[in-house]
Formats: C-alpha cells, sequence, structure tokens
C-alpha cells in the first residue's frame, strides 16, 4: 500500500513530509518524471496536489542547470582577496548560489521553476572540493586558488575571472618589516620583494624569485631568513660552490646573530644534529647531492636553491635528488627560470611546488614550446613568481650599483696557490715587492694563464663564475665589458665566449691599434643583441665612452683603485641611460682579498680627505699581507 505524504519547499528545495514527520530530500532523477508527468508517485509516496510557491503550483524545466565554478581575485588597498562563487546556469537563467557551503541536493526552484541540475553535476563538484581541499565557497587560501587557477584552462564549468591576476609585479603585500635581526636597509623594491616573500611564506607555499640580476636577490632572501630566526627548525641553502662564501659574508653583514654554516669539503659533519645547532647551512649542489640522505633527516623551515636554473633539466640526477628534500617553503632564485623551454619552468616549479603543474607529461602535452603558450603560462605562475627588470625600478635605484662576488678556491686550487705562496715567501721574504707577487694574481685569473700545458677541464671556480654571469648578462640581451690585467686571460675569455654563444665579441688592449678602437666600440654600441667588450683597465680604462654596456665586471683586483674606478667609468660615465651594476669578483683569503681590503682603504682615505689615491707605490704591509694569507687551512698545511 503506497503511503501519502505531502510536498514541503525548505529554501527553494523540494522536500517530501511524511506521515511519521521526516522530511525527505530525494534526488533531482527521483523528482524529474513525477513533476513532468511520467510518473504519479516519488519514492512510494503519493500526493494528494503537485508542490506549490506560495498559491502557484511548481512548474517542472526540462533543461537541467550546469554548475560553473567561478574565481575571482581583487585587491582591497594592499590586501587580496580570493574567492570562488557557484553559478547555476542553462540556456534561460543564470543564478550566482548565494550560500558558502555546496548546494545539499541537486535541484533549485527559481521563480516558481524547479531545475534538475545536470546529472552528477553536483558530486562531481563535491569531489573536487575534497580532491583541492577546499571546504565551502567564498573566501579560500592562496594554494586552493593556484590549483583552480590552473584546473580552469582544462575545465569547462571552471570560469576564471581574475583579469586584475594575482601578479607578484603589482600588488603590494602589507607585510611588517625584516625586524631587528636584519641591519640592513632594503630598497623599496626589495621591501615589496621581502613582503612578497613573507606572504608566500605564511600560507607554507614555495615559490620562485626572479629577480634580474643586480636586483638583490639574495638580500631579500637573508631578510626572510632574518624575520623568522625564531623558528626551531633550520634553513638550507643550496647554491654554486663559487657563491657559499659570498653567502656567509652577505648574512654577516645584514644578520651578524644568525648563526650560519658552510657545509662542504673533507672535514663536513654526517650528523644532522651538528647542522640542527645552526639557524642557516650553506653548501654547494655537488655536496648537497652527495649528502642529499643527511639532508632528508631534517624537517628544513627554508629550502632554498640560488642559481635554481640548474634543476631545470628533470631528467638530471640533480633535479632528481634536491626534489627529495623537504621543508615548510622551498624558495628558487634564478634569473632565467626559462633558459631553452618552458619544460624548464615546469621543473623548477616542481621543486617549489609540486604537482602544481601537473606531471611533466600532463604538462607538454598542453603547452608547446610557443610564445602563445607561454602567455598561457604566465598568469598560471604569476602569483608564485617575482619577475622584476632593472627597468622597472630604475627610479628606485642608484646609478650604480656594485656587487662584490666573493668566490672560495675549490681544494685542488687552494693546495696548488699554497704551493706558489709559499715558494714566494721562501724565496723573497720581506725583501718581497709587488712585482714579485705577480704569478699569485695571475693563478687567481685562472691556472692556465701561468701554465698552458693544462689540459681537460679549464673551467677553474672564478672562470665557472664568470660565465654564470655572462650567461644570465646574454639571456636578457645585455652589454657587458669585462676588465682583466692578462692578455692570457683575455684571449681566453674571448675564445670562450666567442665558442658558446652568439654576441658580438672582442677585445681592446694594449695589443689593438689606437686608430681601431673607436671603430670596436661603435661596432659593439650598434650591435643589436647580446654584446660582450674584453678590456685591459691600464689600456683601454681611460678616454673612451662605452655607454652602451650596462654591466662592468672586473675580473681581478687591481692594487690602485684608481685604475678600477677609471675603468668603471667607461659605463658609468655621462651619456649612461641605465643602472650600471659593477661586478668585482675576487677570491677570498688570497691576495686577492688583500687587494680589495686596500682598494676599499685607499677609497675611505680619498674620501675623507683631499689626496692622491696612489699612495706608496711600495706598500710593505699589503705585501706582508698578501704573503701571509692563504686559502689552505692550518690543519690542511
Amino acid at each position: 500500500m503506497q503511503k501519502t505524504a505531502e510536498w514541503v519547499i525548505d529554501d527553494n528545495k523540494l522536500a517530501i513530509f511524511d506521515p511519521s514527520g521526516n522530511t525527505i530530500y530525494p534526488a533531482a532523477m527521483d523528482i524529474y518524471p513525477y513533476l513532468c508527468g511520467s510518473a504519479e508517485d516519488v519514492l512510494g509516496y503519493k500526493f494528494e496536489h503537485k508542490p506549490k510557491y506560495k498559491s502557484w503550483y511548481v512548474k517542472c524545466s526540462r533543461t537541467p542547470l550546469d554548475l560553473t565554478l567561478h574565481l575571482y581575485a581583487h585587491l582591497h588597498e594592499k590586501e587580496i582577496e580570493l574567492k570562488t562563487n557557484l553559478h547555476l546556469v542553462n540556456r534561460d537563467v543564470e543564478l550566482v548560489y548565494e550560500e558558502t557551503n555546496l548546494p545539499e541536493v541537486d535541484h533549485i526552484i527559481i521563480d516558481n521553476v524547479w531545475y534538475p541540475f545536470r546529472r552528477n553535476a553536483l558530486e562531481d563538484l563535491k569531489l573536487y572540493f575534497e580532491e583541492i581541499d577546499l571546504d565551502s565557497l567564498g573566501n579560500m587560501n592562496l594554494r586552493s586558488f593556484l590549483r583552480i587557477k590552473y584546473d580552469s584552462q582544462k575545465s569547462e564549468w571552471i570560469i576564471d575571472h581574475s583579469d586584475d591576476r594575482v601578479d607578484a609585479r603589482v600588488i603590494t603585500y602589507s607585510a611588517s618589516s625584516p625586524g631587528e635581526n636584519f641591519k640592513g636597509s632594503l630598497y623599496p623594491f626589495q621591501q615589496s620583494g621581502f613582503s612578497w616573500l613573507s606572504w608566500i611564506s605564511d600560507q607554507n607555499l614555495g615559490c620562485i624569485l626572479a629577480d634580474e640580476m643586480g636586483l638583490g636577490k639574495t638580500v631579500q632572501v637573508i631578510a626572510l631568513i632574518a624575520s623568522s630566526m625564531n623558528n626551531v627548525q633550520p634553513s638550507l641553502i643550496i647554491a654554486p660552490a663559487t657563491l657559499l662564501e659570498n653567502w656567509k659574508r652577505e648574512f654577516v653583514k645584514f644578520s651578524p646573530d644568525l648563526r650560519s654554516l658552510i657545509h662542504i669539503g673533507s672535514n663536513r659533519t654526517g650528523i644532522p644534529a651538528d647542522l640542527t645547532e645552526f639557524d642557516t647551512v650553506i653548501t654547494s649542489y655537488a655536496t648537497a647531492i652527495r649528502d642529499v640522505q643527511l639532508f632528508r633527516m631534517i624537517d628544513w623551515n627554508y629550502l632554498i636553491l640560488d642559481e635554481a636554473q640548474a634543476i631545470k633539466n628533470p631528467e638530471t640526477k640533480r633535479a632528481e635528488k634536491l626534489k627529495l628534500l623537504t621543508s615548510r617553503v622551498s624558495i628558487a632564485m634564478t634569473g632565467t627560470p626559462i633558459q631553452n623551454s618552458l619544460t624548464d619552468l615546469w621543473s623548477i616549479m616542481d621543486f617549489v611546488l609540486p604537482g602544481y603543474l601537473g606531471t611533466r607529461e600532463e604538462f607538454e602535452s598542453r603547452y608547446s614550446d610557443t610564445i602563445h603558450d607561454a602567455f598561457k603560462v604566465e598568469p598560471i605562475v604569476s602569483p608564485v613568481l617575482l619577475r622584476r627588470r632593472i627597468d622597472e625600478v630604475a627610479n628606485q635605484l642608484p646609478e650604480k650599483v656594485v656587487i662584490p662576488q666573493v668566490l672560495t678556491m675549490s681544494e685542488s686550487e687552494a693546495k696548488e696557490y699554497e704551493s706558489i705562496r709559499s715558494t714566494i715567501k721562501e724565496e723573497y721574504g720581506d725583501q718581497a715587492t709587488f712585482p714579485m707577487l705577480m704569478k699569485l694574481r695571475q693563478y687567481c685569473c685562472h691556472p692556465w694563464v701561468i701554465d698552458k700545458t693544462l689540459e681537460g677541464d679549464l673551467w677553474s671556480t672564478k672562470f665557472r663564475r664568470l660565465f654564470e654571469i655572462l650567461e644570465e648578462i646574454f639571456s636578457s640581451q645585455g652589454k657587458a665589458i669585462i676588465f682583466t690585467s692578462f692578455h692570457d686571460m683575455a684571449d681566453l675569455i674571448y675564445d670562450s665566449v666567442s665558442k658558446l654563444y652568439y654576441v658580438y665579441c672582442a677585445k681592446i688592449d694594449g695589443r689593438t691599434p689606437r686608430d681601431v678602437r673607436q671603430e670596436i666600440i661603435d661596432d659593439f654600441s650598434s650591435f643589436e643583441g647580446a654584446g660582450l667588450l674584453i678590456m685591459n683597465p691600464r689600456a683601454a680604462g681611460v678616454g673612451l665612452n662605452v655607454t652602451a654596456a650596462s654591466f662592468v665586471i672586473h675580473y681581478n683586483m687591481e692594487w690602485n683603485p684608481a685604475v678600477e674606478d677609471q675603468a668603471t667609468a667607461r659605463a658609468y660615465r655621462i651619456g649612461q641611460e641605465q643602472t650600471v651594476r659593477v661586478y668585482r669578483l675576487f677570491y677570498s683569503n688570497t691576495i686577492e682579498e688583500v687587494m680589495n681590503e686596500r682598494l676599499e682603504r685607499k677609497r675611505k682615505l680619498a674620501s675623507g680627505a683631499v689626496v692622491g689615491v696612489e699612495g706608496e707605490p711600495e706598500d710593505i704591509s699589503d705585501i706582508i699581507a698578501a704573503l701571509r694569507i692563504s686559502p689552505v687551512s692550518e690543519s690542511e698545511m
């Protein structure tokens, strides 16, 4: 015997009120045949009359509603609001669903018309929310926003309205200052970068800091680490071996209270507890790969890859091993997130936000290496990729930015240097003069300069760092001047650049006829694209105007600051319309560090009094210091 029940309308939903006092919510597939006249009961219940909305009988729509998820990003002063809402759509109607919770049943009454949802639409939506770990509509965190934004490109039922994209370049985040543990000062764009990093960090996400070289990616990251020094977990920085000492010194300069350790060499620890005594551990890519099992035993606070283009190839052991490490936040620092293909970007993103861009196969099947697809990828990654160029922030920068590059010799280089140093010291002692130290200076340029019989791998530590810098300059079509005092070094750089890059490359030194020097500069200046001039600071360091170059690289130190400053002035002079970035490469604990200290000392003297900067031609204290300092530790000597 069939039971008789009543229809009730509960918050625009049809429900059955049975004789026992229970309220039952049938599915649309159960209601549809009854309302459309092809069935006389619903779930075994009969009704005296069809449902009424107010005094009107409810009509039945034969066209189901699709559910579309709409994504929004809005800026309110310095805060950003990320949210979704749900639209119910068919050919006749579009309703914005006002609730924050997902619908409980798959139908709704709109203006006295009952609409079923498209079959399985509600179930699919609920499963999707479970998959992305989202509880409700409305406001959401960045992680959920990113996932929905990515899925919007492959799902017709997700509509992205965030035309004012969550773009790291244009949003100013309201984070506080780095705090008392950070001793430096930040340019406005660096403060914005720190704030963005903090915002990402607060949400336990990863990101790519892709500022153009010379904008201070290192100092922004140090500010971030300094702001969280109270975190019990240490941070791990993985960088090219050439940059480890530079990182260490930057920490001493900007956050001296932060305990940092360079983890490299045969005396490094193999015990996790030894590493967790420090706030930051700094290591090289090669060491990180060898010690990956050690590093996996620690849950790092920040995991930072400097020059992260090193993992652009996902098939390398380097990329595979480093992606095994775990951290609260992973940050990739690179001025060239895409060098060869969009897969470069995928591989780096797979490190900072694993799975965000899908598998490599999925990504490569959706995006080809075309400008069109690059534009499609850009809004997906722009919330977690901060890229500023020099010309965007030039009004916040001084006209000249000096960037010291403090390098550490490899163990084999240090031992050979020590052999040369000890020989000179034994032979000349306190009677040594600057010319007698020439062989140490030449070795610091490149071992090949003093030993032409060297074969095989000629990539010394400094030479490798030079080409890391040139790689980024050339990738942005920049022009640079390299100053070196030695003809053999100039020849080696020229030959290597000519083989590796299709850029304008020329030399000007004492061997270059004076009547062709200006012609070379004119060709360099008029060349459309990347270019390099290799110049001797004494032969070409005065009189010439090379304002087409906005990068100056001092490959080796000079004893006299006037020589270096006059060489820099070839690019940093009247007529220069760009910020000039000056790189100064020198080895720590070698004659070059003594020379650097001498330059800084004489510059301070010159700025404080009206005197020349030549000083004593033979400064015995600097010579003695140069013969005492060694890159080899006492335990190894």
